[in-house]
């Protein structure tokens, strides 16, 4: 049986180990050329190893694209044993549209990766991180915790969450939003309507459960991958229903990052939330409460791609969000601030 010349891993810990191999070639040392497996979308590789040879000083840190000719760094051991390079994607953060193809370390899905620590920086291959500007870390090569509570936003340099070498973060998106078709309490000619909330634009009068009425500030929107299981997780959307909220008039469907708002919480749900990010939070006198950690929120099990809207309101304290009735359910919006940096949102 022919030795291979060339194996494929994800990331640098599997490469050096010669563990769960993603595709190999046996006949030749010209990278990407006639490979048994599925190596997509990686374009560019460092090399972890060797056996039966030494390549070139350096070429551990070396990156090198898919056509180039590892042979040439080294001879054969004996004249019989041809020399094995053990490679992985030369990348240190690879970015997904979502925590569950991050978690998977799915390649095929992958929305771009980059040769830098640096968020949404130096990005080595042709796919497109679009709009996105901050960011959860789902997994890490190197096996430590994930960072799930933390939002990186880009330009965040998150090699100091790791002290060993080599190792590449899995990153997906941070979203909080509405699902389109969301009926949103707003003053129109100076009645109080609900009104879908891709209708409404800056200026947009939206009523708050405290001080009367605010204007929109910013609104934008984004679409969202939602998952066809029952799997609890941040970035999908939430069905409320009116058997579990009362004050709602219609089911509502929200992310699970997005809270309503609720007059206190019991110890599950502070222990959750503290979880999921990081700390208590208030909004006008009322707890937070995100659909993730709130049991009466069901995964929406409707696979498939929406679109999801989130809106900011008018306040001299970029800091600060207000509570709003969606679909007649009390819930928070959004600060100028979360919407400038951390929604993720094309704004309109």
């Amino acid at each position: 049986m022919p030795t291979a010349n060339i194996h494929y891993y994800t990331n640098y810990y599997n490469a050096f180990a010669a563990t769960s191999s993603i595709g190999t070639q046996t006949s030749d040392w010209e990278i990407n050329s006639f490979v048994t497996g599925d190596i997509s979308p990686y374009t560019l590789w460092r090399v972890a190893k060797t056996t039966g040879g030494t390549p070139v000083a350096g070429t551990p840190t070396g990156a090198y694209a898919n056509g180039f000719n590892l042979g040439t760094f080294g001879t054969l051991d004996g004249g019989d044993q041809v020399i094995q390079y053990h490679i992985y994607p030369a990348s240190k953060v690879l970015y997904y549209s979502s925590s569950t193809d991050a978690t998977l370390r799915n390649g095929s899905s992958i929305l771009s990766y980059g040769d830098s620590y640096t968020l949404g920086s130096s990005l080595i291959y042709s796919g497109s991180i679009s709009s996105f500007t901050s960011w959860r870390i789902a997994f890490v090569t190197n096996n430590s915790p994930p960072f799930p509570t933390t939002i990186y936003g880009n330009t965040i340099d998150i090699a100091s969450l790791s002290t060993l070498g080599n190792e590449m973060y899995y990153v997906y998106p941070f979203v909080v939003c509405f699902l389109e078709g969301t009926q949103i309490l707003c003053l129109k000619d100076n009645v109080e309507t609900y009104l879908p909330i891709e209708t409404m634009r800056t200026g947009t009068l939206v009523k708050i459960s405290r001080d009367g009425y605010k204007k929109v500030e910013l609104i934008g929107n984004s679409t969202i991958q939602n998952s066809g299981t029952d799997e609890r997780i941040a970035d999908r959307l939430y069905k409320l229903t009116p058997s579990e909220y009362p004050d709602l008039k219609e089911n509502l469907f929200i992310t699970g990052g997005h809270s309503v708002l609720v007059n206190k919480l019991t110890d599950k749900e502070r222990e959750g939330m503290i979880k999921h990010l990081g700390d208590i939070f208030v909004t006008d006198k009322k707890f937070r409460l995100t659909a993730l950690v709130d049991e009466r929120a069901k995964p929406w099990a409707s696979e498939g791609t929406y679109t999801i809207w989130h809106f900011a309101l008018e306040n001299d304290n970029i800091l600060i969000n207000y509570g709003v009735y969606a679909n007649g359910l009390l819930v928070e919006s959004c600060s100028i601030n979360t919407m400038q940096t951390k929604a993720n949102l094309l704004l309109v």
